[in-house]
């Protein structure tokens, strides 16, 4: 099984309440993330990595993975906490 971040846009877990802009924007920060996943995706590699027999660790694969910066949320939405 594999997981894909996505950038929240500083929309919280529990926050139902969130206008349609703010929705839109999530979707399309979503879609995005998961375009870019399904691009360098490579099931054979993939296959042949994780039935080496190696140990994996997601953190130490978040940790040394570049990541470039979050969007801004849209203009209605208030500030992350």
């Amino acid at each position: 099984m594999r997981t894909i971040p996505i950038p929240t846009l500083g929309v919280g877990t529990t926050e139902f309440g969130i206008t349609q802009p703010r929705v839109q924007a999530l979707y399309r920060s979503g879609r995005t993330a998961a375009s870019e996943f399904l691009d360098r995706w490579d099931f054979d590699a993939y296959v042949a990595e994780y039935r080496s027999g190696k140990e994996h660790s997601r953190s130490e694969e978040l940790a040394t993975r570049r990541v470039p910066p979050r969007s801004a949320p849209p203009s209605d939405a208030p500030a992350p906490a």
